[in-house]
């Protein structure tokens, strides 16, 4: 669900990147504004989250890339690293030892559809 949640706010931000609502131009505006004199807002948060994914360019050059297929990348990148951390902390785990025996990837398991 959150990766859901963070392909939403980045599609809402790329949408105020091209809005031709002057408010919202305005507001979005002073955010940055804010943000990059060291204020922590939505627009510091959206900035964190794409380094925290290694898209630090983008945030910069919004209007340098095809906004369009954009999200769909982000998504990409996001599940890749989430399965990578869940693999990290299976591995690391003590306790774990024997799941990775018959858990190789994170997948949904068919067994708990069938489950009342």
């Amino acid at each position: 669900m959150y990766i859901n949640r963070f392909v939403r706010i980045i599609k809402y931000w790329l949408k105020l990147q091209s809005t031709d609502n002057i408010l919202l131009q305005y507001v979005y505006t002073q955010a940055v504004k804010d943000c990059n004199n060291g204020y922590v807002n939505w627009v510091y948060n959206v900035k964190k989250m794409l380094i925290a994914y290694a898209f630090e360019d983008v945030f910069e050059n919004v209007h340098a890339i095809n906004t369009k297929p954009f999200p769909v990348v982000f998504k990409l990148r996001v599940i890749e690293m989430y399965k990578q951390n869940w693999w990290n902390s299976v591995n690391k785990s003590t306790v774990m030892g024997v799941y990775t025996f018959f858990k190789s990837s994170l997948d949904y398991e068919l067994y708990l559809g069938i489950l009342p």
